[in-house]
């Protein structure tokens, strides 16, 4: 089952390293390949957007080439980040018309035709929307809170942006994840502890938290904890009030 459980650091990087390299090297091959391939099979027709297509095939058979020539990456974690790439890079603030996970099977049946991957018909089977809209809130949360950590010469108002953007995802899974101790509520929780610690020492935002609680039942178990340690406290004070009174 295809789920949540590698976007962290040197993982997610790496793929958005190979990712930003695919853009900027997309060839000649590449576009033929699209061109004659890919824009012939099944489905293409549904895109719609002709300049979608042809901004986003080249640099994806580009960059699933790379994934599968080298056993640093794993295929089916590289093909969640392409989802990524896609939306939130090449595509960002585009509008579509068409169903996008539609766009996107179309481009992974086309490079599965021309060439080897293994996995292919379990990762199709397996992926959704639901996973890959919740990887790309993953991704996206990490993106921000970089960009937020890499701009700390730029005017406060830019900074806060990137912070404001973590904080509304994290905003979207406080109910879902209230009772929910799922791997990405799990991963969320992951994100929120580097948050906090980061911000103990660099927070200019004076109208954001700068302390995200924990999500889920983990955070239920502190809400429970604190009531009963203060009870304690209270009591042990008591006890030594009433010791010094009776000596």
């Amino acid at each position: 089952m295809y789920s949540f459980s590698f976007y962290f650091c040197s993982k997610f990087y790496k793929y958005k390293k190979l990712f930003n390299e695919a853009m900027e090297n997309k060839d000649d091959t590449h576009e033929e390949l699209c061109k004659n391939n890919i824009k012939a099979n099944a489905g293409v027709d549904k895109i719609h957007n002709e300049d979608h297509f042809n901004k986003v095939c080249p640099a994806a058979l580009y960059y699933l080439d790379d994934l599968s020539k080298s056993s640093y990456y794993n295929m089916d974690e590289g093909c969640k980040y392409l989802y990524y790439g896609i939306y939130n890079n090449i595509l960002k603030n585009e509008n579509y018309a068409y169903d996008k996970l539609d766009f996107y099977k179309i481009l992974l049946k086309g490079y599965y035709d021309i060439n080897d991957w293994d996995s292919y018909e379990n990762y199709i089977k397996e992926i959704n929307e639901d996973i890959l809209e919740r990887n790309n809130n993953l991704m996206k949360i990490y993106d921000n809170f970089e960009s937020y950590k890499d701009s700390l010469g730029q005017q406060k108002e830019k900074r806060c942006v990137y912070i404001n953007n973590c904080i509304e995802i994290y905003l979207k899974y406080t109910e879902k994840c209230k009772t929910n101790n799922d791997l990405f509520c799990a991963e969320l929780n992951q994100f929120i502890e580097r948050y906090n610690k980061h911000m103990e020492n660099d927070f200019p935002c004076d109208n954001l938290q700068n302390f995200l609680p924990y999500l889920g039942k983990s955070n239920m178990k502190v809400i429970i904890l604190i009531p009963i340690i203060l009870i304690t406290l209270k009591l042990f004070i008591l006890y030594i009030l009433y010791k010094v009174s009776t000596n």
